[in-house]
């Protein structure tokens, strides 16, 4: 497919950097929304059944942070990173520009700071071993995160988050772009070393909210630059 070709070799030439982001692994995932949904991973509003192809770019040893590819339109990707410590960013590309470049280069006006305000809920959670799930005659690791206080899951209407994560593939660090799974992963590492290879969302009613596949993944060596001079994060 076109649209991961480019992606496998797209970059955006910088010529200085103040902190640099080295992403080795490219996920293309399919992702099924079952209601209309403003991705807060992708910055990607979907509606009711639509199904979207988001790209990751990712770092195999090191999960702090991410980057995720969608196509905005014929012309445009957009762009979402996002580093657990502290920085996001939302840009959007010409497709032609990232098609050809060597550096994927973020400019200051579209870098902020970003605080988990979630980070205290990871004692109101549990990760779950499930019994390991077969795909294709292949076992697969099976896991989730569920509420464990019954009066405020009901109170607020919390849903429950699965993981289906690739048993011989431990060399790649957790994908976790939820806050709150990454902040309650790094407590106490219940959820094992492995590439993705299924994320869903059953919300407190029992109905599937959101389907994340994996299609295809490549080895890369890809980077991300935050340039000098940002007054409104420090790096």
């Amino acid at each position: 497919m076109k649209i991961l070709t480019f992606l496998f070799c797209f970059a955006i030439t910088i010529s200085y950097s103040q902190k640099q982001y080295n992403f080795d692994y490219l996920f293309e995932y399919q992702v099924h929304y079952y209601k209309d949904t403003m991705n807060i991973v992708s910055h990607h509003y979907s509606k009711n059944g639509k199904i979207n192809k988001e790209y990751y770019f990712t770092n195999s040893k090191n999960n702090n942070y991410f980057a995720v590819v969608t196509e905005k339109d014929s012309l445009h990707y957009k762009l979402f990173f996002f580093d657990h410590k502290g920085i996001s960013a939302v840009v959007d590309y010409l497709k032609s520009d990232l098609n050809i470049a060597e550096f994927i280069n973020i400019d200051c006006n579209n870098v902020q700071k970003t605080t988990n305000i979630y980070k205290y809920k990871t004692k109101y959670y549990d990760i779950v071993h499930l019994n390991d799930t077969t795909i294709y005659n292949e076992t697969f690791w099976h896991y989730k995160m569920i509420s464990n206080k019954p009066k405020k899951k009901k109170k607020q209407k919390i849903g429950t988050y699965f993981y289906i994560i690739d048993k011989s593939s431990n060399f790649h660090l957790p994908l976790l772009t939820n806050s709150t799974s990454f902040e309650k992963w790094k407590r106490n590492k219940e959820i094992p070393n492995g590439i993705l290879m299924e994320k869903y969302f059953i919300n407190y009613y029992g109905q599937l909210s959101y389907h994340q596949k994996l299609m295809r993944y490549k080895k890369i060596d890809k980077k991300i630059v935050i340039p000098k001079g940002c007054k409104t994060i420090q790096l």
